[in-house]
């Protein structure tokens, strides 16, 4: 069973908090629509919801799919971006908190994936594998953790990976590709 759904630059609103066009590409050339996996939907009003209660934050997200060819422009002029990322495969979101207490949010939520807290748990029920931690955003994806030789951490949920940008490591340090 697929968990993707078709997205459009449209108003729809399609969670309490989220419009549609929220998680349309932002690929200079995104196509009219394309497809996203829904858990990571679900996974951004949860955290929305879970962080505005507690720092009065919001989600913005500031990425999802992106084409071939915004891949290309990222790996030529940064060395961190991944040449086969899970956005080209529609399976992977960025994020960051805006308005409200975004320090306080964005050491709040790092912690809750290091400790592996409350947030942390109820993303992995969600469907979230991979989780990245950077300077002043965040990384969450679907990606089938069995293919994948740094998702080498479980949890009743299955296979899982944590990696800190910021420490330069992942968090079960092995080195960062």
């Amino acid at each position: 069973m697929s968990n993707l759904i078709v997205i459009k630059k449209s108003d729809r609103q399609i969670s309490e908090n989220f419009k549609e066009k929220e998680f349309y590409s932002k690929s200079v050339d995104a196509p009219i629509e394309h497809t996203l996996d829904a858990r990571l939907i679900t996974a951004a009003q949860l955290i929305r919801s879970f962080m505005n209660e507690l720092y009065g934050v919001k989600v913005e997200i500031t990425s999802s799919y992106r084409t071939p060819l915004h891949t290309r422009l990222l790996t030529a002029f940064n060395p961190n971006a991944v040449k086969n990322s899970p956005h080209m495969k529609n399976i992977a979101i960025d994020f960051k908190f805006v308005g409200g207490d975004i320090e306080l949010a964005n050491k709040y939520f790092s912690e809750q994936v290091e400790i592996k807290g409350l947030l942390f748990n109820k993303l992995r029920v969600v469907g979230i594998s991979g989780f990245g931690l950077y300077d002043g955003f965040f990384h969450l994806d679907t990606r089938d953790s069995n293919t994948h030789p740094f998702f080498n951490m479980s949890d009743e949920n299955g296979k899982y990976c944590v990696w800190d940008k910021k420490k330069r490591k992942m968090a079960n340090l092995v080195t960062v590709f």
